[in-house]
């Protein structure tokens, strides 16, 4: 495996690239995203209307299996993309409903407003069931900082509540849909 971006230590790889002491294979990009991102104008990035726009690397990882799989196989879900919050390498930040990696601290589970109940597989979500991530398939027209996805996105807090059901399109620019004075321009 090649191409991760690693400026910090409390990743520990094993001989083929994933992080050591999973059960399953874990590939982690990058381990602090400030190796990755450029700011300018403060410490937010890209959140803030003040007419800074930072930049962002892409990153590109070159994965190579020991026994050939066919494309299709490899390219298709299920993938489980999460984040690390604050370079804390036990707390992580999953799409409603997805495992975490056997390196999660379990015991945060519930405290604080998450409301996990891993006996019933529910995880990663608020007592109201917003999610944690989300995953979309276009670009998403995000929040300004310190403003709520319930308040910008209006129609988000349904979806959320149906699990993800109605109104699928919650993202979308459509009249009733948005508070666009709390969503980010550049």
């Amino acid at each position: 495996m090649s191409g991760q971006v690693r400026v910090e230590n409390y990743i520990k790889t094993a001989a083929n690239g994933t992080e050591a002491n999973q059960l399953k294979a874990v590939i982690i990009p990058w381990d602090n995203v400030e190796g990755v991102i450029h700011r300018v104008g403060g410490s937010m990035f890209n959140t803030v209307q003040n007419g800074f726009v930072g930049t962002s690397d892409v990153v590109d990882l070159s994965i190579r299996f020991s026994h050939p799989l066919h494309p299709d196989s490899v390219d298709s879900p299920p993938f489980n993309p999460f984040l690390i919050r604050q370079m804390n390498r036990n707390h992580e930040i999953h799409l409603v409903d997805q495992l975490p990696t056997s390196l999660m601290d379990i015991s945060l589970f519930g405290t604080v407003d998450d409301a996990s109940q891993p006996a019933a597989g529910k995880y990663y979500r608020t007592s109201s069931n917003l999610t944690w991530g989300i995953h979309l398939p276009e670009v998403f027209d995000y929040p300004v900082e310190h403003a709520e996805v319930t308040e910008t996105h209006l129609k988000f807090s349904s979806w959320a509540e149906s699990n993800g059901a109605n109104p699928n399109d919650w993202y979308k620019n459509k009249n009733g849909y948005r508070n666009n004075a709390r969503i980010y321009s550049k």
